[in-house]
C-alpha cells in the first residue's frame, strides 16, 4: 500500500473543487445536491475524476482557446506567406516600370533634341 502523506491544506483544495463540482458555491446558500451526485463522484474512474477536475479548474477551457490560437495563428501565417508573394509582385512590376520610365525619358529627351536640331537646320 502506498503511504502517502498529504498536507491538510492539499486535502481542502480536493474537497473545494469537488464541492464545486457537485454544485456547492459560496455564491450559493442553498446546498441542493442533485440525487445520486455524490454517490456517482464516490465510484467514478480516475479518469473520470481527472477530467472533472480539469473542467473544473479551466484547463478544458485553456485547452480549447489554445487550439483555437493556433488555428488562428496558422492561418495568419498563410495569410502573410501571401501578402509576400503580392509584395515581391509588385515589386517586380515596379523594377520593370522604373526601366520603362527612364527608358521613356531617354527617349523623350532624344526626341526633343531631334525636333530641336532639324528646326534649326530648317530655319538657317
Amino acid at each position: 500500500m502506498n503511504l502517502l502523506v498529504f498536507t491538510h491544506s492539499f486535502i481542502i483544495c480536493i474537497l473545494h473543487t469537488y464541492a464545486l463540482a457537485l454544485g456547492f458555491s459560496k455564491s450559493n446558500p442553498y446546498y441542493i445536491v442533485q440525487q445520486g451526485k455524490v454517490a456517482n463522484l464516490c465510484v467514478m474512474k480516475d479518469k473520470d475524476r481527472l477530467d472533472l477536475l480539469k473542467e473544473v479548474a479551466g484547463t478544458t477551457v485553456y485547452e480549447e482557446r489554445r487550439t483555437e490560437s493556433l488555428r488562428i495563428m496558422t492561418e495568419t501565417t498563410s495569410k502573410q506567406e501571401n501578402i509576400e508573394e503580392v509584395l515581391k509582385y509588385i515589386e517586380g512590376r515596379l523594377d520593370e516600370l522604373e526601366q520603362e520610365k527612364q527608358e521613356l525619358t531617354g527617349t523623350t529627351i532624344l526626341t526633343y533634341l531631334l525636333n530641336l536640331s532639324i528646326t534649326y537646320l530648317l530655319t538657317y
